[in-house]
């Protein structure tokens, strides 16, 4: 099992099995190309999900849940430094734009050893900890904003996990987790 820290933390994740009917209501924005997937595809990765960030998962097996590759994005990689400094992985520049039509250069991550996998999986499981989280839906502004930053198609399962301090964007492609950010607040 993960540290006694995260045996103790009081992760309480609201399972939103709507989830399915939501998605096919979501607002999408223009010119976004979004897949969609079937229904149980979205509710199994919700349920996984949730059984990583709750830590019901053993050791052994949360890698299962997890692509061979997980991209931590360029508003998280930060955050993850201030929990662990030593965090691993290959460098990834993201161009992300701007209004003024100018775009800021942010690193992010790319992390392929079992090792910062599941050391990322860990500070994941911290950081949902912090206060009582929920899986929903993303919302239009949390489209764009990830549309924006990818060179590639968006395609479900895709949630947002919120809580009090935090939104995090995570990509489950192929029904594992994939790609994971911190969003930007909403106004």
């Amino acid at each position: 099992m993960a540290p006694n820290v995260m045996k103790s933390r009081h992760v309480t994740v609201a399972w939103i099995f709507l989830l399915s009917a939501t998605i096919f209501a979501q607002d999408i924005p223009e010119g976004v190309h979004y897949k969609r997937a079937k229904p149980s595809v979205n509710s199994k990765f919700v349920r996984d999900l949730a059984a990583v960030l709750a830590g019901k998962i053993s050791d052994d097996k949360v890698l299962s849940y997890c692509s061979d590759v997980i991209v931590c994005g360029p508003r998280l990689w930060p955050n993850i430094l201030k929990i662990d400094p030593h965090a691993g992985g290959q460098h990834v520049t993201f161009m992300i734009p701007h209004p003024d039509g100018q775009a800021q250069r942010l690193e992010g991550r790319r992390l392929r050893s079992n090792k910062d996998r599941f050391s990322f999986i860990l500070t994941l499981q911290a950081m949902a900890s912090l206060a009582p989280s929920k899986i929903r839906p993303l919302k239009r502004t949390e489209i764009a904003y990830y549309w924006a930053i990818i060179p590639y198609d968006i395609q479900e399962p895709i949630v947002a996990i919120e809580n009090k301090q935090l939104t995090l964007l995570v990509d489950g492609g192929q029904g594992k987790i994939f790609f994971v950010d911190l969003l930007p607040k909403s106004k």
